[in-house]
């Protein structure tokens, strides 16, 4: 579960229209860090899933992550807006988090705050609380 950082007061600032080609630039950033078969969805505003199949250990994710993070974190200029976006990062995994799409898309979405929580510009695992 992916959340972009202070997207809201991004967007009340500078205009939705700029927001969006944010978003999209995002969503390309993101997905350029991908491999052929894991998939990138935007769900809703600044939020997206990103759906990672043949992950055997904790680490595959976490090496896909960062490289998602490190690329996101580059500067882009938008209009003349020099921007360096960051991400809140939630994950869960499939059996240990939830059987289900549902029920992983809602413990990832936990996991995301947890992330914000400590911080943002991270990922975290689930974790129950």
């Amino acid at each position: 579960f992916v959340d972009v950082d202070n997207f809201k007061t991004f967007n009340d600032s500078h205009g939705h229209d700029l927001g969006d080609e944010l978003l999209r630039h995002l969503g390309q950033t993101i997905s350029s860090q991908l491999r052929k078969s894991d998939r990138l969805v935007r769900i809703a505003g600044d939020e997206f899933l990103i759906l990672l199949s043949d992950i055997s250990k904790s680490a595959d994710v976490e090496i896909i992550l960062e490289k998602v993070r490190r690329a996101v974190a580059n500067p882009v200029t938008i209009r003349s807006e020099t921007l360096i976006p960051a991400l809140s990062m939630g994950i869960a995994l499939a059996p240990d988090h939830g059987q289900d799409f549902k029920e992983l898309v809602t413990k990832a979405d936990q996991a995301m705050y947890q992330a914000k929580a400590a911080g943002r510009n991270q990922y975290q695992f689930f974790r129950p609380t």
